[in-house]
């Protein structure tokens, strides 16, 4: 279980951080749920300054799940509970 957990939080934290990077070519960052086929998403040319903080956002995020994943497949981090 500790192998599928570690793999499961880098595969999250390492999509995380690519979403992040590949939304400063296309100039739009998505988020929260799609509902009826339309994305949720920030124009980076409308509200910059939120465009940012969800850039800083999901970078923060997803490299914490990247280095907590491999301290967990490392052994030095024990992993969540599952009960």
């Amino acid at each position: 279980m500790v192998l599928f957990q570690g793999l499961f939080f880098l595969v999250l934290g390492v999509g995380l951080v690519l979403i992040a990077w590949n939304s400063r070519r296309t100039g739009w960052l998505p988020y929260g749920p799609r509902r009826f086929g339309r994305d949720i998403a920030v124009w980076r040319h409308e509200r910059p300054v939120f465009y940012w903080m969800l850039f800083f956002g999901y970078n923060l995020a997803g490299l914490w799940m990247a280095v907590f994943a491999l301290r967990v497949l490392v052994g030095t981090a024990d992993p969540l509970p599952l009960q």
